[in-house]
């Protein structure tokens, strides 16, 4: 009985520390304007109120995307929502550095990092950046070359968009940031009308 809880034991702690990552291959471009990197990405959510260290939250046990709940659905009896990303791209471009936009949606607070500095932070709750997309953060993977992102996002369980992972590149960004200031435009119309 010993030696089979040793070795229950022991493949959880695998599990737990070896995971094994999904890396995303690109050739020193996104094949489409927009892609939806779910497959490709894990998640943590950070139930201690946003106090644990980056270096313990790279250790934790990251679960696949298409596990995590939509936000805007079930009930929650915390306000406020810390989940982490995880994703793996690889350059295979000999020549070529890699630059593309990730999305996660319009959220509080959206924070970029790279190894253990932050490398872009965007946010409702933050002044707007000159940038193609106003929620999107640049990523730049050199030519053959990998590189693990860490992103964590801020907000409200009840927020109106749920969390994704998607990456554009940036015409696709800029179109996206161009419609969305046009709906809303048009939107913020239609409401001053009827209050007037």
């Amino acid at each position: 009985m010993r030696p089979l809880l040793f070795l229950m034991l022991l493949l959880n702690g695998a599990a737990a520390f070896g995971q094994e990552k999904n890396v995303l291959v690109l050739p020193g471009r996104l094949p489409v304007g927009k892609m939806d990197i779910g497959p490709y990405t894990t998640f943590y959510v950070d139930h201690s109120g946003d106090t644990l260290p980056l270096s313990v939250i790279r250790r934790l046990r990251f679960r696949a995307f298409a596990e995590k709940r939509n936000e805007r659905t079930g009930f929650s009896n915390r306000s406020v929502l810390i989940i982490y990303l995880r994703f793996t791209l690889r350059n295979t471009n000999p020549n070529d550095t890699l630059r593309v936009m990730h999305q996660t949606g319009s959220h509080g607070l959206i924070t970029l990092y790279l190894e253990n500095r932050v490398v872009g932070q965007t946010g409702i709750g933050l002044q707007p950046q000159r940038r193609p997309d106003r929620f999107a953060l640049l990523l730049a993977i050199p030519p053959s070359t990998e590189r693990t992102y860490l992103v964590r996002v801020i907000d409200y369980y009840w927020s109106p968009t749920p969390v994704s992972s998607q990456l554009l590149t940036i015409p696709a960004s800029i179109a996206t940031e161009f419609g969305n200031f046009a709906v809303s435009k048009w939107a913020l119309l239609a409401v001053m009308s009827l209050l007037a």
